[in-house]
């Protein structure tokens, strides 16, 4: 039987599996090879499956990171169902977002809004996008998720997973979650985890060498500015949001201090209508919420719409708690390529 037939016979496979099986081959065997991006060192940021796993705080921290150490930087993503998705564009030049969530995607208006020292570019295309932001400067590009993006040789490949992802018993989409399988990992360079979802895993092949937890850092309104108020104990608020992870939101919205009496969730990179948000005012309303509070991510859609109602968003902050020094040191090394 061939190598081609074989992958097509895995038990399990869908056409989406196939497809990335035969891509991963392809790259594998030297069929297909990846672009060099001469000038701009490359660091990818990714999963192996489909929702959320804290991807694009933990390219924020390294990118942040990057900038401390006085390194022009970039976060480069996709744009996901953006206007500009296809021809791509250049969302910031670190003084904040240019252009809009509808043009530009929310997770790059969310990038662009919170790091403002740091470009941010889009492009369905990414080495179009890396391109860009070499063009503005950059001497780094942290891919937003960009682990199945094997079109780009990336100087560092970090990936996110959590126990379900390197369960045998994990399919690929759509009859599971699956991107790829776990023995992708292998091209990993580091493996990193959210704590809470490792803490009682005794034993695992693809164990973590990092654990991040989310740190909830402050409430913010839709122009960025920081919102003091006088916290009750357990102020009672109502949750808005649209990620594909909305049970770590509401954990961090708990660890801040707040009541959770309601909660209104849509699919990820979902963009809401006035009908929707006054929905949700109501049942804030109805609930006894002082407030309602979104993500960044969502603050970003939710203010180009009309609303008496007190919005804010809950800033979230990724934290190392362990194997710091494994990425430091990875980053280290980068320098004296």
């Amino acid at each position: 039987m061939s190598t081609v037939k074989k992958l097509y016979s895995l038990p399990g496979n869908s056409t989406f599996g196939v497809f990335n099986r035969l891509k991963n081959f392809s790259y594998k065997n030297q069929i297909f090879k990846p672009r060099i991006i001469d000038g701009i060192k490359v660091i990818s940021v990714g999963n192996i499956a489909m929702g959320g796993r804290g991807k694009s705080p933990l390219a924020r921290y390294i990118a942040e990171y990057l900038a401390k150490l006085e390194f022009r930087t970039a976060v480069v993503l996709r744009g996901y169902k953006s206007r500009l998705e296809s021809a791509g564009a250049v969302v910031s030049i670190g003084k904040g977002p240019l252009l809009s969530a509808e043009m530009c995607g929310d997770e790059a208006f969310e990038t662009a809004f919170l790091s403002k020292n740091i470009i941010v570019t889009i492009g369905a295309d990414r080495s179009v996008a890396v391109k860009r932001a070499k063009k503005e400067g950059a001497e780094y590009a942290v891919l937003d998720d960009g682990f199945q993006h094997r079109k780009i040789k990336r100087d560092l490949d970090i990936v996110i997973i959590t126990p379900e992802d390197v369960s045998d018993d994990e399919n690929y989409f759509p009859a599971g979650r699956l991107r790829e399988k776990k023995d992708s990992l292998e091209r990993a360079d580091i493996i990193c985890g959210n704590f809470n979802k490792w803490k009682d895993v005794k034993e695992s092949y693809f164990f973590p060498h990092i654990f991040f937890k989310y740190v909830p850092v402050k409430l913010i309104n839709s122009e960025g500015e920081k919102i003091d108020f006088k916290k009750k104990s357990e102020t009672p608020v109502h949750i808005l949001s649209a990620i594909g992870d909305p049970g770590s939101f509401m954990e961090s919205v708990k660890d801040a201090g707040f009541n959770i009496v309601s909660h209104t969730h849509y699919h990820d990179h979902h963009f809401y209508s006035q009908k929707e948000l006054n929905k949700a005012v109501k049942a804030a309303e109805k609930n006894g919420a002082e407030f309602i509070i979104t993500t960044v991510k969502d603050i970003g859609k939710i203010r180009m719409l009309r609303c008496n109602f007190k919005i804010l968003a809950l800033s979230i902050a990724v934290k190392i708690v362990e194997g710091e020094d494994i990425l430091k040191e990875a980053i280290k090394k980068l320098q004296t390529i």
